[in-house]
């Protein structure tokens, strides 16, 4: 009796020591989310091996660190060596901590094969063979009909752009933005500089201030952008007011390009469904980044001021919301907002000389502070954690910005 206590007691201990360790190790609480899993191939080259870690160079000259796991199957059993030549399959996870906001991007190895079809292969010739192939007559020999078949073509993916920036509106009545149209021309300077994106000026449609009109928009993402290949990439960036047509409807969400009306949104706003439709409808591009810099305030127009004069507290925009779920029109869709629904996106001469503070540590980053493995590149994977970073700390988490969609992380938006 007196040692079935004692069990009973143990057993009571060690329940509340695995609940304490699963609360404060975040297991029990999710603080880990995964955003981001697929698998992927690369061959290469093992340059280091350490532990259960792995370091395979590709032949374009990136290296990528591995962590072997219990699972890991080697195809033959055996551990690689340095030299070897491996074509790897690997898990790709990129995770966002929710306590600290950060996000984390893992490389695990599923399975391991040696690439003995790249080796290079070496015919010796024993000497008895060598004489009797030296006697054998010219016109005897057989030699190989030329192919008739035409020699194949590797598709050359394009890089296209649809950037759109509006600080000043016609309709006075809606507040102007002091460096939306600046943002604007400072990634088209960036996407088209030969130390940067590399875009050649032709693929990229640039619509700012009185250019940015609803039709313009709609042309560009509906009929311009239909150039677009399956192969191909394709940037749509927007700077500039986003809103509800008002308070009541939240979930019908616009765009306010340069000819918007103050006291007609519904009508005159460019609709959120119309950005869905262009991306199902009309580009055919399987990688799509959409960038948005869109929540600068509780929402826009006659309905919103009218609310506000009547103290009903309009503190939520869900912009930012509404466009994170163009992400799951499919697989391959990265959106990129400026910031969370109930935060509004912040701008001042301190950024750049005149920058929103989203656009202005997206500029930095894509110029190579985001470069973490510093092999010339910034990826989607390196991108996404430094503006999250490096956005709030400049305000002091008053923004955070947000990134949604099942996406490759070594997608790069430069060529």
């Amino acid at each position: 009796m007196r040692a079935r206590v004692l069990l009973e007691k143990k057993g009571i201990t060690l329940l509340a020591i695995l609940w304490l360790f699963a609360i404060f190790s975040g297991e029990f609480g999710c603080r880990r989310q995964v955003i981001l899993s697929h698998f992927e191939y690369l061959e290469g080259t093992v340059v280091h091996t350490e532990g259960k870690i792995l370091v395979v160079k590709a032949d374009d000259g990136q290296k990528t660190v591995f962590r072997v796991g219990r699972k890991t199957v080697f195809t033959p059993k055996a551990w690689p060596k340095f030299g070897d030549r491996l074509k790897v399959k690997y898990h790709t996870r990129v995770y966002w901590h929710k306590a600290t906001g950060n996000y984390y991007i893992g490389y695990e190895v599923k399975k391991v094969e040696y690439a003995a079809d790249v080796r290079p292969k070496t015919a010796v010739l024993l000497p008895e063979i060598q004489k009797k192939k030296a006697i054998i007559p010219e016109s005897q020999r057989e030699h190989p009909k030329p192919s008739l078949k035409a020699p194949s073509r590797q598709t050359v993916p394009h890089h296209w752009a649809v950037i759109v920036g509006v600080s000043d509106y016609h309709d006075s009545r809606i507040p102007s933005l002091r460096y939306a149209a600046a943002d604007a021309q400072s990634f088209y300077n960036w996407l088209t500089s030969p130390d940067g994106g590399r875009y050649p000026p032709s693929r990229i449609k640039l619509l700012v201030n009185e250019q940015a009109t609803g039709s313009n928009i709609k042309e560009a993402l509906f009929a311009w952008l239909k150039q677009a290949i399956e192969e191909d990439m394709v940037i749509i960036f927007f700077a500039g007011h986003g809103s509800p047509d008002s308070p009541d409807t939240p979930e019908n969400l616009f765009l306010l390009p340069y000819d918007a009306h103050y006291d007609n949104i519904a009508t005159t706003g460019f609709p959120m469904w119309d950005i869905e439709t262009a991306l199902r409808r009309f580009i055919k591009a399987k990688k799509v980044v959409v960038i948005a810099d869109a929540c600068h305030a509780g929402g826009v127009g006659q309905s919103f001021d009218v609310a506000r004069r009547a103290d009903r507290g309009i503190k939520l925009n869900p912009i930012s919301a509404g466009l994170q779920n163009l992400s799951v029109i499919g697989d391959g869709v990265a959106v990129i907002t400026a910031s969370a629904d109930r935060q509004f996106s912040q701008e001042g001469g301190k950024w750049g000389g005149g920058h929103g503070v989203f656009t202005h540590f997206l500029l930095k980053g894509l110029k190579g502070e985001a470069d973490y493995n510093k092999d010339k590149r910034v990826t989607l994977g390196e991108l996404v954690p430094f503006l999250s970073e490096q956005v709030r700390r400049a305000t002091m988490n008053a923004q955070s910005p947000m990134v949604a969609g099942k996406f490759d992380p070594a997608l790069s938006i430069g060529r």
